[in-house]
C-alpha cells in the first residue's frame, strides 16, 4: 500500500481513464435551446462604482470554494445574479486527456474560485443546472476548449454563453473604429 493510493486525485484520474475509454460522440442535448436562446445584459444592475476600481486588499471579495458548505453558500450567490464571468484552467502536462483543475466564477461583487478536486459531484449535479440554464448569461473569452472540457469532464453541455473573443472579431471585421462598452456590442450581435 503506497501513501498516494489513498489520495482523492488518484481515484479521479482512475474515474476519468474509465470514462474516456469509452467516449461516444454524440450532438449537444441543448442543440435546439442554444439556437433559441437570446442573451438577456442587465447593465443596470452593475453597481455604480463598478468602473471606478476595486479595492484588492480586502478579501471578502474573493471567495474560495472547496467544501460542500462553501459550495452551497456560492450557489446562493450566483442566484442572486443574472450575468457572470466563467474561467476554466485546465492542465494537461503529464496526461494526454488532461483535466480542468480550477473554475473561475465572477460576478460584479465577487471573485469565485472552485477546486472541482474536491466538489466533483457538486459540479456534476448543482453547477450543471446553472450552466445549463439559459436564465443565467456565462460570459467567456475564447471558450471553446472550456466548452469542450466542461463536456467531456463533467457532462455539462452549456447554454446561455456569450464568447467576447469571437464578439470582438466580428466587431474588428464591421470596420467601426468606435469604442463600443459590452452592452452596445452585446446588443450588435444579439
Amino acid at each position: 500500500q503506497r501513501p498516494q493510493d489513498d489520495d482523492g486525485m488518484r481515484q479521479f484520474l482512475l474515474y476519468r481513464r474509465r470514462k474516456n475509454f469509452n467516449v461516444i460522440h454524440h450532438n449537444n442535448p441543448n442543440r435546439e435551446r442554444i439556437r433559441n436562446w437570446l442573451p438577456s445584459i442587465p447593465v443596470h444592475l452593475a453597481p455604480t462604482s463598478f468602473h471606478k476600481g476595486i479595492n484588492m486588499s480586502t478579501h471578502e471579495r474573493f471567495f474560495f470554494v472547496a467544501t460542500s458548505e462553501d459550495f452551497d453558500a456560492m450557489l446562493d450567490l450566483l442566484y442572486d445574479v443574472d450575468v457572470f464571468a466563467l474561467d476554466l484552467e485546465f492542465n494537461d502536462d503529464h496526461s494526454y486527456l488532461g483535466m480542468i483543475c480550477l473554475i473561475q466564477i465572477s460576478t460584479y461583487h465577487w471573485d469565485i474560485f472552485i477546486d472541482p478536486f474536491q466538489l466533483f459531484e457538486e459540479i456534476q449535479g448543482q453547477l450543471k443546472f446553472v450552466l445549463e440554464s439559459e436564465h443565467w448569461t456565462k460570459v467567456m473569452h475564447g471558450c471553446t476548449n472550456d466548452v469542450r472540457n466542461m463536456q467531456r469532464d463533467f457532462g455539462i453541455y452549456m447554454v446561455g454563453v456569450i464568447d467576447t473573443q469571437i464578439m470582438y472579431q466580428e466587431y474588428k471585421s464591421i470596420g467601426t473604429g468606435t469604442v463600443l462598452k459590452f452592452d452596445k456590442l452585446a446588443a450588435i450581435f444579439f
